[in-house]
């Protein structure tokens, strides 16, 4: 029944968004290119989803390892579309980096796409190209981007294995990488008489971010390799289950 109640809740919910979202965008755009104010919107919004919620409880740690008005690089673990609304706890302005299909999806998508965030094709050299442009054009102008490293959501709950675009992107930008772990403690709740995984505790928690000679010393590869064990390692500790067969 919570089930049902908070999907009538949420789908109402995104659909009020997405019109103040986008009536903000026609008042402030000749001022407000970077669309902070409705960065500010989004975070608002976004708390009524995870912090009003009735199935889950949600908790924030480390956020004082995020300098304020500094620009990052974030990189964060992926299980499901409800890391998007979760991430918007971060005391960071900040946009996506996602594929062009999540762009397309009905509302959330929209949502993401009117806030201006970045789209990527993947094996695209030229989207590639357009990326990097775009991201040194938004960290000089202190804000952050935030990336799933996986490329895609965790099936099994464990972390997989990272690409190197968030490496290259903060060697490029010349940017400290900033690693978040989203915790999930998960329940089983029966739905149109199926018993699904639904989250009844969140986590977001601001890891130590890689500071920028280390960024400046250390290839992306390896890079990729060091801040996937830290990630790992946060993310076991509360999850030893998921990796004990790894």
């Amino acid at each position: 029944m919570k089930i049902i109640l908070f999907l009538i809740y949420l789908v109402p919910l995104l659909v009020v968004e997405l019109a103040i979202i986008a009536l903000t965008c026609l008042l402030t755009f000749a001022f407000d290119r970077d669309r902070r104010i409705v960065h500010g919107i989004s975070h608002i919004m976004s708390g009524t989803i995870t912090y009003l919620s009735v199935l889950w409880r949600m908790k924030t740690c480390g956020m004082d390892n995020i300098g304020r008005g500094k620009s990052y690089v974030v990189t964060v673990n992926h299980h499901s579309m409800i890391d998007i609304p979760v991430c918007y706890s971060l005391p960071l302005f900040f946009k996506w980096v996602s594929k062009r299909e999540v762009l397309k999806m009905p509302l959330f998508g929209w949502v993401l796409r009117l806030r201006g965030d970045i789209a990527i094709e993947r094996g695209g050299v030229a989207s590639t190209m357009n990326l990097f442009k775009r991201t040194r054009e938004l960290t000089s102008r202190g804000c952050s981007v935030i990336i799933f490293p996986e490329g895609t959501r965790s099936k099994s709950g464990a972390m997989g294995r990272f690409k190197d675009g968030a490496f290259i992107m903060a060697k490029d930008n010349d940017v400290e990488i900033l690693p978040v772990v989203i915790n999930y403690t998960m329940r089983g709740r029966r739905l149109f008489g199926k018993t699904v995984n639904i989250p009844c505790r969140i986590e977001l928690k601001a890891l130590r971010p890689v500071d920028i000679e280390t960024v400046r010393q250390k290839s992306a590869g390896e890079l990729r390799d060091m801040v996937r064990d830290i990630m790992v390692a946060e993310h076991k500790a509360s999850h030893p289950e998921l990796y004990a067969q790894q």
